[in-house]
């Protein structure tokens, strides 16, 4: 029933939304019907080809469960990322089939987020499987845990000037997403999964909390 139901809601004949009051407070938007397909492992989105799940930049997973514990023990307590986080987490905790948690330590963890200079690259941040991952699943539902958030701060510093803590939020929020198998959204939707730079801080109800709903009810 649950593939069934999977299956429907990524083909969009098929929409659930259930946004706690505040969060739906927070964004302002009417729920509506689902109708991209952009969610899954090694699945192609906007501007970006499909890619397995692995330990490459590029790669494309689920998360292996509801439960989704994002630790922050390799983040530097002075790391600017870290508020940024904490609220991408607090989002993410909101959706009704979803148990995302701040994780005290790297053992038992999910998620892991680590933080560096890495100069003038041409990506903010990405997710990728650990070298000592465990693996499962088949696509579009392959996982693989922990996965490690690499954030290059040489961006998110520059990016501070204009946009502060929002602005690092979004990247949070983006890559968090990713972990949970949500996939590049079109430049338009107020989404922090939009493939470009942008401060949209949460994702859309009408389409990424459902693909959410769809994969973890």
């Amino acid at each position: 029933m649950r593939n069934i139901r999977r299956s429907l809601q990524r083909t969009g004949l098929l929409s659930r939304v259930a946004i706690p009051g505040a969060l739906g407070l927070m964004l302002g938007l009417s729920a509506g019907v689902s109708s991209a397909t952009n969610f899954g492992s090694n699945t192609a989105s906007y501007n970006t080809a499909a890619h397995p799940c692995d330990a490459t930049r590029s790669s494309q997973c689920v998360a292996n469960g509801s439960t989704h514990r994002v630790s922050m023990a390799s983040l530097p307590d002075t790391s600017s990322m870290r508020a940024a986080v904490l609220r991408a987490i607090n989002t993410y905790n909101g959706h009704p089939d979803l148990w995302v948690l701040e994780w005290d330590t790297t053992t038992g963890a999910d998620v892991n987020n680590t933080s560096g200079n890495f100069g003038n690259t041409s990506w903010w941040a990405y997710g990728a499987c650990a070298a000592n991952a465990n693996y499962g699943g088949t696509d579009p539902d392959r996982w693989c845990a922990p996965q490690v958030i690499t954030y290059n701060m040489t961006h998110p510093s520059n990016w501070d000037t204009a946009n502060g803590l929002d602005g690092r939020e979004a990247i949070a929020c983006h890559e968090i997403g990713h972990t949970l198998g949500l996939r590049h959204r079109a430049p338009t939707p107020t989404s922090c999964m939009v493939s470009a730079q942008n401060v949209n801080r949460f994702p859309s109800p009408e389409h990424d909390w459902d693909l959410l709903t769809g994969q973890y009810h």
